[in-house]
């Protein structure tokens, strides 16, 4: 089973095949929990009389709430999936507003602008590019005119640093490894509990308590975010289609919480004894959620050498796919010297049974964040589609055929 990003166009045509419109939607990149569109609907003289509102979101069927503005005047509206719109002037240009609420974290809003001859199918949208960068830091200046998409040459608008957003996939296998109470007293080596002594059950509020030595050891950047995925899926029957919700950490970390070493001891979920995961899935879950945040991005697999993996997707195939989106992969497998079957699925891994493979670990996903840039180039396109139309010296594209 494969799974690429792909882009799928759809041309509506009259009755002589000329085209009256088109959309296009990609298919396996980052898309928000919840979307929408408003769509018009015209009267016999092509003014627009009434609206309707189409939407999709991952745990609801209905919005719980929405709310709908006509040039900044708030609409009486009881149905989104048709309501009429005020008497208005088509030579100016007129903007309407929806916004919807799904969950607590799944909002939306919709903006539609019509009238005054505007072009109403015009865009103007930027894809994000991640490249690393070697000793230079090329800025828009040094990289204009170095990308191109389709054989033709691509715009470049600005280039960020920026903070990164890293996604730990923490396998509940792997957990016994940093839970103290299964160290044994006494004991240096390797073995569960031997990466975690004790410490406090980690909360939102955790980063304004009494700072403990080492607390903050081997933290990412300042404004760097994590957040912990669970590769145990959720099946939500309120959605339109059957949905998979892997559970994740309801906020991100960042350096004021702690270091990772302190986050990995502190936080943790639990799904019963013995739940079946899907790692690889998660693993792909996870990447499409840090490509989303535009920004350096990284996805950490945190694993025991339990071969069990319930997966629709193998993790070569996950592997490439992560590739093909550019998002950097780091496999942590803890139990040093008994990582063979994580080698043999996932390649390149870290083997950690001490602090200090954890450490060596850590700093090497540190190394790989801090050479990350993000390249805003004009147009819609796939992150793979875009490619260097020369070498340029200390600049590596993540994303790739």
């Amino acid at each position: 089973m494969s799974l690429r990003p792909h882009r799928i166009l759809v041309r509506a045509l009259d009755r002589s095949g000329n085209e009256i419109g088109r959309t296009t939607q990609l298919v396996n990149v980052p898309r928000a929990a919840a979307e929408g569109e408003i769509l018009l609907e015209r009267g016999l003289d092509g003014q627009p009389v009434a609206a309707r509102v189409t939407w999709e979101s991952v745990t609801q069927a209905k919005p719980r709430r929405f709310d709908v503005t006509f040039d900044g005047r708030r609409l009486s509206v009881k149905d989104l999936s048709r309501f009429p719109l005020p008497r208005h002037d088509g030579k100016r240009v007129h903007v309407l507003v929806v916004e919807m609420e799904f969950s607590s974290f799944e909002r939306v809003r919709l903006e539609r602008a019509f009238g005054g001859g505007i072009a109403e199918n015009a865009t103007s949208e930027l894809t994000a590019i991640p490249i690393a960068v070697g000793k230079g830091d090329p800025d828009r200046k040094a990289l204009s005119g170095a990308f191109s998409a389709d054989g033709e040459p691509v715009p470049v608008s600005a280039v960020e640093a920026g903070p990164a957003k890293v996604t730990l996939v923490r396998s509940a296998r792997a957990d016994e490894w940093f839970d103290p109470s299964k160290a044994k007293p006494g004991s240096d080596s390797a073995g569960p509990g031997s990466l975690s002594p004790l410490t406090p059950t980690l909360s939102a509020e955790s980063r304004f308590v009494e700072r403990e030595p080492g607390r903050f050891d081997m933290a990412l950047g300042e404004e760097d975010q994590i957040r912990f995925l669970y590769p145990v899926p959720l099946v939500s029957d309120e959605s339109r289609l059957p949905t998979n919700l892997f559970p994740a950490s309801p906020y991100y970390f960042t350096a004021e919480h702690g270091g990772i070493p302190y986050l990995l001891r502190s936080y943790t979920m639990s799904f019963g004894e013995n739940a079946p995961e899907r790692i690889a899935d998660a693993v792909a879950v996870a990447a499409l959620q840090v490509a989303g945040g535009n920004q350096p991005r990284a996805v950490v697999l945190i694993c025991s050498n339990d071969p069990a993996d319930e997966s629709q997707f193998s993790a070569t195939v996950v592997r490439d796919y992560l590739r093909r989106i550019g998002v950097p992969l780091f496999v942590w497998c803890v139990g040093a010297g008994n990582c063979a079957d994580v080698r043999a699925r996932w390649g390149d891994l870290e083997e950690i049974g001490t602090d200090t493979d954890l450490r060596r670990a850590i700093s090497k996903l540190k190394k790989e964040l801090k050479h990350q840039r993000i390249v805003w180039v004009e147009g819609s396109w796939l992150a793979q589609d875009v490619v260097l139309r020369h070498p340029i010296e200390g600049v590596r594209l993540l994303a790739g055929r």
